[in-house]
């Protein structure tokens, strides 16, 4: 593919189609092939960022985002730069960075879900449950904070959970995610035959989804079909 030298943003749409494509040296090609007036273009910054990442580089991949952050501070920019810092082992600094941005940006809905997932992968529950409560006095209606809250809850207090996931349905009904999830809270709960329920709906939209399969699966062992769990897993 021929592209005129000054054409950028078909250059960055190409280098980011090299990015997903994990073509590096193309990738590092088209970069190169950015007139030196656009160089230190967020856009550019940004896509050698990604460059440095796919060769490995996880420092050199920091500094390019964290320019592109410091030249156009977005929700965009900043989750990028977390984002690296969360790869290269810094979770600390990571969730500094996004603290920070929500202090002064309290009603950026999505960084919030964000970083309570990061608080999830820490096992850091109450944290993450803190997030999605902020989320929710926003906007009551909000699916991921509905679902995510619920899921948390299947253990501690699944009738709290599913009070939570009617919430979410009321609003996408045919959700396969939202209805899996009502299916584990359900058992949960103990109503296997409603569990079950939900989760053939589910599968109905996703029907080899392995997570669906698996709590599927895992009703049928509370109901001492070994056989039957077994059969689903295979």
């Amino acid at each position: 593919m021929s592209l005129e030298p000054d054409n950028l943003q078909a250059r960055l749409a190409s280098a980011r189609f090299f990015f997903f494509s994990r073509d590096l040296p193309s990738l590092q090609q088209e970069i190169a092939a950015i007139p030196l007036q656009y160089q230190e273009l967020p856009d550019v910054l940004y896509i050698k960022g990604l460059s440095a990442r796919l060769a490995g580089d996880d420092n050199e991949a920091l500094t390019y985002f964290e320019n592109t952050f410091d030249k156009i501070q977005t929700s965009e920019t900043m989750g990028t730069v977390a984002d690296q810092l969360w790869q290269m082992g810094r979770q600390r600094d990571s969730l500094a960075l996004q603290n920070k941005w929500l202090s002064e940006h309290s009603d950026d809905s999505d960084s919030r879900l964000k970083m309570a997932q990061y608080y999830k992968q820490q096992g850091e529950n109450a944290l993450a449950m803190d997030q999605y409560a902020l989320v929710l006095e926003r906007d009551g209606t909000n699916i991921a904070a509905l679902n995510s809250s619920a899921w948390i809850m299947r253990e501690s207090d699944p009738g709290k959970g599913l009070t939570l996931i009617d919430r979410a349905l009321a609003v996408d009904p045919l959700n396969p995610a939202l209805l899996d999830t009502k299916g584990v809270l359900l058992l949960k709960s103990g109503q296997l035959e409603e569990a079950e329920t939900h989760f053939n709906k589910a599968l109905l939209a996703q029907p080899r989804e392995p997570n669906i399969l698996f709590h599927l699966a895992m009703l049928k062992v509370a109901e001492n079909d070994m056989g039957k769990a077994e059969l689903i897993l295979n």
